[in-house]
C-alpha cells in the first residue's frame, strides 16, 4: 500500500468491502479476506471507528460521480 500523504488511519477492512480500497490487515493476512479482517476489528474494537471513514469515503464517492445531494447517512451537527 503506498501512502501519498500524511494520514495514519487505523485499519478500515469495512471501507474495503465498501469502496475496494487496500487495507493493511489484509497486507499481511493475504490469505484471508477483508470480511474476516472487518470481524476482528469489530471483535477488538466494539466503538465503530471505521464509520467516520466510510462517512468520508461516501461523500468522496458522490463528489466524484458529481452527486451534489446530502448522502443518506449524513447528520446536521448543530452549532451552538
Amino acid at each position: 500500500m503506498r501512502r501519498h500523504d500524511h494520514s495514519m488511519l487505523p485499519p478500515a477492512p469495512a471501507a474495503t468491502l465498501k469502496f475496494k480500497s487496500p487495507n493493511a490487515c489484509n497486507i499481511c493476512h493475504n490469505d484471508r479476506d477483508a470480511q474476516w479482517a472487518d470481524t476482528w476489528v469489530r471483535k477488538w474494537y466494539p466503538r465503530d471507528y471505521q464509520a467516520p471513514v466510510l462517512h468520508r469515503g461516501s461523500l468522496i464517492e458522490a463528489a466524484r460521480s458529481e452527486d451534489w445531494t446530502k448522502p443518506k447517512d449524513h447528520k446536521e451537527k448543530q452549532i451552538l
